[in-house]
C-alpha cells in the first residue's frame, strides 16, 4: 500500500503507516522442517511474490538438503557506510518450472531482485540507486542479479550503500537505515529484498535465516523470530519486513497482560529506558483496558534520537520511535505521543487510510487524553487541531479517498462524527463496533485488521441509521459539516475564532475524550 511522509517538526505529527506483508503481533510464522516438501515457493507470471500452490508438483527434497532454503549473511562495515550481503539459496527447494518433469529442473540463467523501488528520493529513484551488484558500480532502478550456482546452491552477492537516509526518504524511518549514537537502526527492506524473479518469469518467496555480522561486541537485536544467532522467517519476505538494531544498546523488558515486550536504545541512558518502558506499560494497559486485549505476542521497541523532529513506525512486530527528547510521563507530549500513535496500530490496521491512520490518530488522540487525565479544556485543545488541519485541505477531496497526511486529520474526523452519532443514538460507542469489526474481514496476516467494509457493517449492525451517515460521510466531497458532529455532544464550535465554548445540557456521554468517560468499549 502506499505511505506517506511521516516526518514531523515540532508539533506536526505525521506518525507511521503499516507494512501490510509483514506478520501481524500474534503471528508465529510456520517454520519448514528438514524432512518438508519444498514450499510452494514459484509463481508463474504472477504478481511478484505471490504464491502458486499448485506451482511445487512432487518435486520433493533430500535429506541433504538444509533445513532452511534461503540462507543470508549481512556484514556491517560502519567506516564504509555499507553492508555487505550474500546470498545463499538450496536449488533443492525451487521447483521445476510449470509443466516439466521435476527431474529436469534445469538451471537458473539469471534472476532480478526487487528492493523497495516505489519509494522515491531527492537524489535519485528507488533503493536500488543503493545497491550495487559486488565489486560494480552503477545504479539501477531495475536491478538484475548475476548469479553463480556451486554445488547446488544459486549464489548472490551484493553491497547496500547505508546513505538512504541522506536522500529525503518519502517514508520514514521503518523504510531506511539511520546511524545512532552507537550504533545502527536497519531496516530490513533497506537490504533484504522484497521478491527475487528468475529469468524465466517465475517469482520465488520461500523461509529464510538471516545472519548479521557487526563489530566485536556489538548486540543485535531484531524483530523477527531468533535462534542463536540468526533471524528467521516464514519468507524472506518477512525479513525484508522487519527492523534491526546494532550497536552498544540497552534494553529492558515489560510484560503487559500476555504480550512480552522487549525496549532497547542506543542514544538513551538506563533513565530514559526506563521512563519508556513506564509508558509503554500504561499504553498498553489502558489500552487493552480501552480496547480489548492483545493476544499473546512478543514485540520490539525501538527508541533512538532524531535531531529533526519525531518519527514513527510500525513493521510486523516492531514499533520504532525516533525523538531528539525522552519521555517524561505525560502522553500529549511530543516525545510520547508518537510511541502512543504507533501502539495503537497493534489493535489497528485497515487496507482503507482513512481507518488505517484516521482510526489510529482518533484513538491516539482518546487514549492519551485518558492516560493524562486530561480535562475538558485539555481535550478541546488537543482535538482542535485536528479539525483544522482537515478542514484546512478538504475542498474537493473526499475521507474515503483520502492519502498522505491529510488523512490522518480526515480519517480522524469522519471516526469523531461516527462515535458522536452512535453515542447519541443508540446505547453503544465505536470503540465497541470497532472491536466487532476486528473479528471479520480479516486479511492474511492481519492480526487485527479491519477492512472498510467490515466496519461499515459493524456500524449498521449497531445502527443503520448511523451506516447510512458514515458512508455519505466518507463519499462527501469537499468539507462536512463538522459543527453537527460537535453539537451531538453539546457543543458549539465557531468557525471564526475555532473556539469551543460549553453549552447547557452538554451530553457527557456524546463526548468521547472525558477521561472519566465510563461509556467505552465494554469486555
Amino acid at each position: 500500500m502506499s505511505c506517506a511522509p511521516r516526518r514531523a517538526r515540532a508539533r506536526v505529527l505525521a506518525c507511521a503507516c503499516v507494512l501490510w506483508s509483514c506478520s501481524a503481533p500474534s503471528d508465529r510464522p510456520v517454520l519448514p522442517s528438514r524432512t518438508a516438501q519444498p514450499p510452494s515457493a514459484i509463481a508463474d507470471a504472477g504478481a511478484p511474490g505471490d504464491i502458486d500452490a499448485g506451482a511445487a508438483g512432487d518435486a520433493g527434497v533430500s535429506s541433504a538438503e538444509p533445513e532452511w532454503p534461503l540462507e543470508m549473511v549481512a556484514t556491517l562495515l560502519p567506516a564504509e557506510r555499507a553492508l555487505d550481503v550474500r546470498l545463499d539459496l538450496a536449488l533443492g527447494w525451487v521447483p521445476p518450472p510449470r509443466g516439466t518433469d521435476a527431474s529436469a529442473w534445469g538451471g537458473v540463467s539469471g534472476a532480478t531482485l526487487t528492493f523497495a523501488d516505489d519509494l522515491p528520493f531527492a537524489t535519485g529513484r528507488g533503493f536500488a540507486q543503493f545497491v550495487t551488484v559486488a565489486g560494480e558500480g552503477g545504479q539501477r532502478t531495475s536491478w538484475p542479479a548475476r548469479i553463480t550456482v556451486t554445488d547446488g546452491r544459486l549464489s548472490i552477492a551484493y553491497r547496500v550503500a547505508l546513505r538512504h537516509h541522506e536522500a529525503s526518504p518519502a517514508r520514514g524511518l521503518d523504510e531506511v537505515p539511520h546511524p545512532t549514537r552507537g550504533g545502527w537502526f536497519l531496516a530490513g527492506r533497506a537490504f533484504v529484498p522484497r521478491h527475487i524473479r528468475l529469468a524465466d518469469g517465475r517469482a520465488l518467496d520461500v523461509a529464510g535465516q538471516l545472519t548479521i555480522r557487526a563489530p566485536s561486541g556489538w548486540t543485535i537485536v531484531g524483530s523477527p523470530d531468533r535462534e542463536g544467532d540468526v533471524f528467521r522467517a516464514s519468507s524472506f519476505r518477512g525479513l525484508a519486513d522487519a527492523v534491526f538494531a546494532l550497536g552498544d544498546l540497552r534494553s529492558t523488558h515489560v510484560r503487559v497482560g500476555e504480550v512480552d515486550i522487549a525496549i532497547v536504545t542506543s542514544d538513551f541512558d538506563e533513565e530514559v529506558l526506563d521512563r519508556m518502558a513506564d509508558l509503554v506499560r500504561r499504553i498498553l494497559t489502558e489500552g487493552q483496558a480501552l480496547l480489548g486485549p492483545l493476544p499473546p505476542s512478543r514485540l520490539l521497541v525501538v527508541h533512538d534520537r532524531s535531531a529533526a523532529g519525531i518519527d514513527g513506525g510500525v513493521v510486523g512486530r516492531s514499533i520504532a520511535v525516533l525523538t531528539e527528547h525522552a519521555p517524561t510521563g505525560r502522553a500529549r507530549e511530543d516525545a510520547a505521543i508518537v510511541t502512543v500513535h504507533e501502539l495503537m496500530h497493534l489493535w489497528n490496521r485497515s487496507e482503507a487510510w482513512w481507518i488505517n491512520e484516521g482510526m489510529t490518530r482518533y484513538l491516539e488522540v482518546l487514549l492519551s487524553l485518558r492516560l493524562d487525565r486530561a480535562d475538558e479544556a485539555a481535550a478541546m485543545a488537543a482535538w482542535l487541531p485536528v479539525v483544522r488541519r482537515y478542514e484546512a485541505e478538504a475542498e474537493g477531496q473526499t475521507i474515503a479517498a483520502s492519502t498522505g497526511a491529510w488523512g490522518y486529520a480526515a480519517g480522524a474526523v469522519a471516526m469523531f462524527c461516527a462515535d458522536t452519532h452512535l453515542r447519541r443514538t443508540t446505547q453503544t460507542t465505536l470503540l465497541e463496533v470497532h472491536r466487532r469489526a476486528r473479528t471479520q474481514g480479516v486479511a492474511p496476516g492481519g492480526g487485527n485488521t479491519v477492512s472498510a467494509d467490515a466496519l461499515l457493517s459493524a456500524l449498521d449492525a449497531a445502527s443503520a441509521d448511523t451506516g447510512a451517515y458514515v458512508r455519505a460521510l466518507v463519499a462527501q466531497r469537499g468539507s462536512i459539516d463538522v459543527d453537527a458532529c460537535f453539537a451531538r455532544a453539546g457543543y458549539a464550535l465557531s468557525r471564526a475564532r475555532r473556539r469551543a465554548r460549553r453549552m447547557r445540557g452538554r451530553d457527557d456521554r456524546a463526548w468521547p475524550f472525558a477521561w472519566r468517560d465510563v461509556n467505552t468499549a465494554r469486555p
